[in-house]
């Protein structure tokens, strides 16, 4: 069973919940409904995050080797890739973090051992107020590592085998893609 924990993030001060494939959210206009679901959805869809970075990067890698040319710059990475995506997904989805608690904090766990934690770190090494910091559980960090550069391409793209495997190797293995 999926949980899910929210502090200082709009008008939910604490919330604690078990999430289902199907929940229904009644309250007071301006109760935190909308916000609850809107971290539900950030959550459930990392898998479908995780499988379209690691897709894009087999493809860039391609591109790299089919231009004979060394890559010398940024390395892409899996992990944080998702780190800066999620990042990215957060602000889209949540609005800016400026005028958020420092204290705001959310965790969805995916099973036991497999969460990701998102927190504001107010920090002035960071160029930004309340700085948007992602943890993932040594469970995810260890698949995104093992899982670096691990799909290949063929002339027609990726192999639909290996997306399948990658997909059913993904430790959250009870989120299903739609």
């Amino acid at each position: 069973m999926h949980k899910l924990s929210i502090h200082q993030l709009g008008p939910i001060e604490d919330c604690d919940l078990e999430c289902s494939h199907f929940m229904t959210f009644a309250g007071f206009q301006a109760s935190g409904k909308s916000t609850v679901a809107k971290a539900i959805y950030y959550f459930r869809t990392i898998k479908e995050d995780i499988l379209k970075l690691a897709k894009s990067q087999a493809m860039d890698m391609e591109t790299i080797k089919e231009a004979g040319a060394y890559y010398i710059g940024k390395k892409f990475e899996l992990e944080k890739s998702l780190e800066n995506h999620l990042r990215e997904k957060f602000l889209r989805t949540f609005g800016s973090p400026w005028g958020m608690s420092s204290e705001m904090c959310m965790e969805y766990h995916f099973t036991n051992t497999c969460y990701v934690k998102i927190s504001l770190k107010n920090d002035t090494k960071y160029t930004a107020p309340n700085y948007i910091r992602i943890t993932f559980s040594r469970d995810l960090e260890n698949f995104l590592r093992d899982k670096d550069n691990s799909l290949s391409t063929t002339p027609l793209g990726i192999p639909k085998e290996e997306t399948e495997k990658f997909q059913f190797d993904c430790p959250q293995t009870n989120i299903t893609a739609n």
